[in-house]
């Protein structure tokens, strides 16, 4: 995601008093995040969280990073809930009586 302080703030802290470029800067002196060239990078985030494929969306910048886990081949189709299978609608039965 692009590193926006502005759009950060309004985002994740809209309502609090804070500076959200140190907040950042603190979580990168972890290793949690990464800022590079204006982009913003959670290195670890398909380790600790299950990405559910049918959502995946990719931005410019992981195009061009050999670290990046997915690609746009990775991207499974939407479908849609399980659906069961019964003849009509249950109030069109009761009307055909």
């Amino acid at each position: 995601m692009e590193d926006d302080a502005v759009e950060l703030k309004i985002r994740l802290l809209p309502l609090d008093n804070c500076d959200i470029n140190a907040l950042l800067d603190e979580i990168a002196a972890t290793g949690q995040i990464e800022r590079t060239d204006g982009w913003l990078k959670v290195p670890k985030l398909p380790v600790h969280q299950r990405i559910d494929l049918r959502y995946l969306t990719l931005c410019a910048r992981c195009a061009d990073d050999p670290e990046t886990v997915f690609s746009d081949a990775d991207k499974r189709v939407r479908t849609t809930g399980a659906q069961r299978a019964h003849d009509g609608h249950p109030k069109e039965k009761v009307r055909g009586r």
